[in-house]
C-alpha cells in the first residue's frame, strides 16, 4: 500500500473500532480492508452485527431531540467547520479514498471536493425556513401553518463505488434537518464511506451520539431496516438488495429512499472519430473497483483498464485503445 500519513485519519485511533461518538470495539469483531490495486491490507476496522446496530440506535434516539433543539446557527457552524477540515486535509483524504475504492487520485480529489460542497449546502439547509403559511378556509383572520420536523433516527446504507460522496450526500442533509444518523458503509470502503466523515464531524464539534458509523454486512443492514427506533432508511446500491430493503422498510412502515443501480444498458450513438473527440470529455473519468456508475464510459483502474457496458461494441469498432489513450490525456491535462 502507498505510504499514507497518519494525521487526520489517525488510523491508530480507529483500528478495530466502530464509531458511536467515541471509537469503540464492536461486538462482532473486526474485518480487514484491502486495497484493490495491490491486494494489500489497508486497515482493520470494527465489523458490526445486529447487536451493535441496536445499541447505536438506542444512543442515537436518546440524543436526537437535544440535537434537533440546538440552535440553527450552531448546527450550521459544525458543517462549515467540517468542510474546512476536509479542505485542510484534502490530499490525505483524497489519496485514501482513491486507494480504498480502487480508483485513481483524481477520483479521490473529486470526492473530497463534492463532500465539501455538500457540507456547505447542509450548513445553509440548517438555517433554512422549516415551514410555510397555508391558505386558510376561514378567511384572512385565521392563519394556518405547516411545520417540518425531523424524522428522528435515519439509517443509511451506502455503497463502495463513490463512498465519500454517496455517504455524505445522505448524512449531511439528514443531520442538518435535526435527525441523528446511523450509517452502515460498505465494508470494502468503511473509511471513505464513514470514518473520514466521522473524523471531520468529530473535530468540528458534533455532539456525541448524533452520528454512528457501523461497517457491516447484510445482518447489520437488515437490523437497521427492522429496528423500531429507525424512522427512515436511505439506501444506494443494487436493485436486488434494494428490493429487500424496500420490503423490510415497508413492512415496518418506515419512510424509505432507494437509489438503485445494476447493469445499465445505456448507449451512445457513435459517429465518426470527430464526434468521438467531442464526446470523450463528457464521459466519466473515474475508476471504481469492478463496475461502472455512469456507463457507457471509460474507467481507468490502478492496475488495469476497461470500458464499461459499452465494452463489446468499442472492441468491435476497433477504437477501444484510442478511447483509453484519449481518456488518459484528458485526465492528466493541466
Amino acid at each position: 500500500m502507498a505510504n499514507l500519513k497518519d494525521e487526520f485519519l489517525k488510523q491508530s485511533a480507529w483500528t478495530g473500532k466502530i464509531f458511536n461518538g467515541d471509537w469503540v470495539d464492536s461486538i462482532a469483531g473486526t474485518i480487514e480492508v484491502t486495497e484493490p490495486g495491490t491486494g494489500e491490507t489497508m486497515a482493520t476496522v470494527g465489523f458490526a452485527n445486529q447487536e451493535d446496530v441496536n445499541s447505536a440506535c438506542v444512543i442515537a434516539d436518546a440524543v436526537q431531540q437535544e440535537w434537533a433543539n440546538l440552535g440553527a446557527r450552531e448546527r450550521a457552524n459544525i458543517f462549515f467547520k467540517a468542510a474546512t477540515i476536509l479542505q485542510e486535509n484534502f490530499e490525505e483524504i483524497a489519496t485514501y479514498v482513491a486507494l480504498e475504492s480502487g480508483g485513481i487520485i483524481p477520483k479521490g480529489q473529486h470526492e473530497v471536493n463534492e463532500a465539501v460542497a455538500i457540507l456547505h449546502n447542509a450548513a445553509h439547509l440548517a438555517t433554512a425556513p422549516r415551514g410555510e403559511i397555508l391558505q386558510s378556509l376561514k378567511g384572512p383572520d385565521c392563519m394556518s401553518m405547516a411545520k417540518r420536523v425531523p424524522r428522528g433516527v435515519v439509517g443509511i446504507i451506502s455503497p463502495f463505488n463513490f463512498p465519500l460522496v454517496l455517504s455524505m450526500r445522505a448524512v449531511a442533509p439528514a443531520l442538518a434537518c435535526g435527525n441523528t444518523v446511523v450509517i452502515k458503509p460498505d465494508p470494502q470502503t468503511p473509511v471513505g464511506g464513514g470514518f473520514a466523515i466521522a473524523r471531520a464531524l468529530e473535530d468540528a464539534g458534533l455532539p456525541k451520539g448524533v452520528f454512528h458509523v457501523l461497517p457491516g454486512a447484510a445482518e447489520a443492514g437488515e437490523a437497521l431496516c427492522t429496528n423500531p427506533l429507525v424512522q427512515m432508511i436511505q439506501f444506494t446500491g443494487s436493485t436486488a438488495v434494494g428490493r429487500r430493503v424496500g420490503e423490510l422498510a415497508g413492512h415496518h412502515l418506515k419512510k424509505v429512499s432507494l437509489e438503485l443501480g445494476g447493469t445499465t444498458r445505456s448507449s451512445f450513438l457513435m459517429m465518426p472519430i470527430l464526434m468521438l473527440r467531442s464526446i470523450m470529455p463528457h464521459s466519466a473519468p473515474f475508476s471504481i473497483r469492478d463496475r461502472s456508475v455512469w456507463p457507457p464510459a471509460a474507467f481507468l483502474y490502478k492496475r488495469a483498464s476497461m470500458i464499461s457496458s459499452s465494452q463489446n461494441w468499442l472492441k468491435k469498432l476497433r477504437i477501444c485503445p484510442w478511447v483509453i489513450r484519449r481518456r488518459v490525456r484528458l485526465l492528466w491535462a493541466p
